[in-house]
């Protein structure tokens, strides 16, 4: 079974995207702005999106299951009948 790296697996949204919405105003703006806003002079190296989509995944149970815990142990929350998890998170 061969195996591919994981900078390889990509899925890009924007071969779809593109076509359909106008391009970004970032080269118009100040760099120090621009740069904030994510554009960059030179592209930045590949990383593919499988892994990001997968740690933002886990990041987000974690986040979970930190407000379980501390839902569950604070007694205010406890005392008022509050739901474990708020419907927002």
């Amino acid at each position: 079974m061969v195996r591919l790296p994981h900078r390889t697996w990509t899925f890009n949204i924007d071969r779809y995207l593109n076509p359909l919405v106008p391009p970004p105003p970032w080269a118009y703006l100040p760099y120090p702005v621009s740069w904030f806003l994510g554009h960059r002079k030179t592209k930045p190296r590949d990383t593919g999106n499988l892994m990001p989509i997968f740690w933002a995944f886990v990041g987000v149970f974690a986040a979970i299951l930190l407000i379980q815990g501390v839902s569950k142990h604070v007694a205010s929350f406890a005392a008022h009948g509050a739901p474990a998890i708020v419907g927002s998170f």
